[in-house]
């Protein structure tokens, strides 16, 4: 709880196993020259997980509930 990097890396590291690539990319590079991609997503993710005790099953039912993770990859 006392580490502000913990939660954005642990949101940002579900959320690459689910859908293929980090919010931040490299996964594991969070230096100042690497700016996430959505970092209001990233701050909400992370804010929810703290907020729910950093129960990753939580915001893993929370994000494959979503439109987005239930789109398809297949080019139609």
């Amino acid at each position: 709880g006392e580490n502000p990097y913990f939660a954005r890396a642990a949101a940002n590291r579900i959320w690459a196993n689910l859908f293929g690539r980090g919010i931040v990319e490299p996964v594991d590079d969070f230096s100042q020259g690497n700016a996430p991609s959505h970092p209001e997503l990233l701050d909400f993710l992370a804010a929810e997980l703290r907020k729910h005790g950093y129960d990753q099953q939580f915001l893993i039912r929370v994000l494959t509930s979503t439109e987005a993770y239930n789109r398809t990859s297949r080019l139609t």
